[in-house]
């Protein structure tokens, strides 16, 4: 469902308002119009919803308003010269099994002195082996990261919290040499660089004198 938010910013962005998920996500923005589902997946992932921050993404079973199947909160606190959006996710049990578990997500407004931070809390997870989503991705879902996906990566745990850092992209220069023999002109050469599975193409067209 949607929430109205303190101003927020996130990459580079300013938001008000957010799609909350009893799946155990948050959507910085409501872009998609829709909350995650219970299929969790690995970011970034372009298919929408986007924007998503998961503290832990898996199929859930709560209702809110329903004590019985635990709750979902947000508020606003302020803590002298701080001032925190949090989301919490309280005694939700897992679909299907009896397994509950209870996170926060804490995001520093822009408001506060040391605004723009974001954490994951966790204080139960009873089943902390199983199929599920730790990560963050940006709006368009093609930059982010996965903490823990289905078994790859470092599991949540009660008593750790996990930031959320955004780190600015750096940049490289590359340079290489052709050798011609003319026997086309103009020539095109190519080269490719490839990090992460992110390819970047150079192309230097060669006109002999």
């Amino acid at each position: 469902f949607g929430l109205g938010t303190p101003a927020i910013d996130f990459n580079g962005d300013t938001y008000s308002s957010a799609i909350l998920s009893v799946n155990g996500t948050l959507e910085v923005g409501t872009a998609s119009g829709v909350a995650t589902s219970f299929a969790n997946q690995n970011l970034p992932d372009p298919i929408t919803p986007n924007n998503i921050l998961a503290p832990f993404w898996r199929d859930l079973n709560g209702c809110p308003g329903d004590g019985s199947q635990g709750n979902l909160y947000a508020a606003t606190l302020n803590a002298g010269p701080f001032q925190w959006f949090v989301v919490e996710w309280e005694d939700i049990p897992f679909f299907g099994i009896p397994s509950r578990s209870t996170f926060q997500i804490w995001m520093g407004t822009n408001a506060s002195a040391g605004g723009n931070t974001i954490h994951y809390t966790y204080a139960r997870l009873d089943d902390a082996a199983a199929n599920y989503t730790v990560g963050a991705e940006n709006a368009s879902g093609t930059i982010g990261d996965s903490y823990y996906f289905n078994g790859a990566g470092t599991q949540a745990a009660v008593g750790v919290d996990i930031e959320v850092v955004t780190v600015a992209g750096g940049s490289a220069t590359l340079g290489f040499q052709v050798v011609t023999d003319c026997s086309e002109d103009p020539t095109v050469n190519t080269g490719e660089a490839e990090n992460d599975g992110n390819t970047e193409t150079a192309i230097a067209v060669t006109t002999c004198p």
